[in-house]
């Protein structure tokens, strides 16, 4: 599974501090990512943003779509 968002992106965005280990957060970013946003998204969606994020080649606005989930996908990976 490919998490939507990156460590930066989830420091940035959630009440961990920046001495936090995120790479501990990585799973529960994608069961957050798959019970909250998946359903959201859609599965065209996701699986788009999955490849591109996979290949390196995110879009100019999947990558806005990235950074307005990213606070919602951060503090849901915190809750799980």
């Amino acid at each position: 599974m490919i998490p939507l968002i990156t460590e930066q992106l989830v420091k940035q965005h959630s009440p961990v501090t920046a001495n936090t280990d995120v790479a501990e957060f990585v799973p529960y970013i994608t069961i957050a990512q798959e019970l909250h946003i998946a359903d959201i998204l859609g599965e065209r969606l996701m699986t788009e943003l999955r490849n591109q994020i996979e290949a390196n080649t995110l879009t100019d606005a999947n990558s806005e779509l990235i950074r307005r989930i990213a606070p919602a996908l951060s503090f849901y990976a915190v809750y799980q």
